[in-house]
């Protein structure tokens, strides 16, 4: 797992990181601009920024994408040299979790696009090389990331292989954090401990990041116009920042997946006893589970899909 799950932390210079929150709070406070009509058959709007020097950054969120990019073509992901170098360009957008919201369900980042065909309307799925999380604060929820990938089974109707994870790595909101996983890995966010280690988000303090996921070729929705954002962090202004690579706590096995509080996007008891000590959010964490895979499906035959979905629609 430890091969496909990755924490960077202090990511960017101070100066930086304040210039993107400011980016953030304005787009999170702008009206969206209308979408192009090239739009109409995908799921959701997102952003692209191009890897190249001949276009550069527009404003500090794209500063961004350059910089977590510069971070992979160092190795500091899971991708193979030749597959970072591959990179096209960084889809991205701002996910902002307030009081009342329920913190994003487990899923697969996947680009779905809805085609003509002989027999009716089909879907055309493709998932990022790499996937990431830029943490802005300290807030909400883990997020969880699951040794399992999705398999399609007959159309319309997927399952996880394999049927229960072995593996899951979690990564706590912290300030200036970078999570990387590969792009086809089930993840998702948890209900928040509820501590100092991780307080409710609110409608004064949300849970905010910036979701960028990084493509061999520009994905269908990445093709949304982005509001009015402040302008680049001046070059001239910014320092090199020392990202640190984070390791990985290993808690002890658990001699069961409890899927059931799974489920409910909640850490299970006896893993939250075992979180290292300490004040502030906990380090980077690995589970490991030796549950035997459940009977198979009735639906799909294919093993019991834990969280009881079977199909689903591209997130964040």
């Amino acid at each position: 797992m430890q091969r496909e799950v990755a924490v960077y932390r202090d990511v960017l210079h101070p100066s930086l990181l304040a210039a993107v929150v400011q980016a953030v709070n304005v787009y999170l406070d702008s009206e969206q601009p209308p979408l192009p009509d090239s739009m109409h058959r995908t799921l959701c709007a997102t952003h692209w920024a191009p890897l190249t020097d001949e276009e550069p950054a527009a404003h500090p969120i794209e500063q961004l994408v350059a910089a977590l990019y510069r971070l992979i073509r160092r190795g500091a992901s899971p991708l193979h040299a030749d597959e970072a170098a591959g990179l096209a360009g960084g889809e991205w957008w701002v996910q902002e979790q307030a009081l009342d919201d329920c913190p994003k369900e487990f899923h697969t980042d996947q680009d779905l696009c809805l085609l003509p065909g002989r027999d009716g309307v089909q879907s055309s799925v493709a998932h990022p090389a790499l996937s990431s999380v830029f943490y802005l604060d300290g807030i909400g929820g883990a997020t969880a990331v699951f040794a399992q990938r999705r398999c399609v089974v007959a159309r319309g109707v997927s399952t996880l292989e394999p049927p229960l994870p072995p593996h899951a790595a979690l990564a706590f909101p912290t300030p200036n954090q970078l999570l990387l996983f590969r792009g086809d890995l089930l993840h998702g966010v948890l209900q928040p401990l509820g501590t100092a280690r991780g307080p409710r988000p609110t409608d004064e303090a949300p849970r905010r990041t910036v979701l960028v996921n990084f493509w061999n070729d520009r994905p269908s929705a990445a093709h949304a116009p982005a509001p009015p954002l402040p302008p680049p962090h001046a070059a001239d202004e910014r320092r090199p920042a020392s990202p640190s690579c984070a390791d990985f706590v290993q808690l002890p096995a658990s001699s069961s997946f409890e899927a059931e509080r799974w489920r409910e996007q909640r850490l299970p008891e006896t893993a939250v006893g075992s979180l290292p000590k300490g004040e502030g959010p906990p380090p980077p964490v690995l589970l490991s589970f030796s549950s035997r895979p459940p009977a198979d499906c009735e639906r799909c035959g294919a093993g019991v899909c834990w969280y009881d979905r079977h199909d689903e629609t591209r997130g964040g």
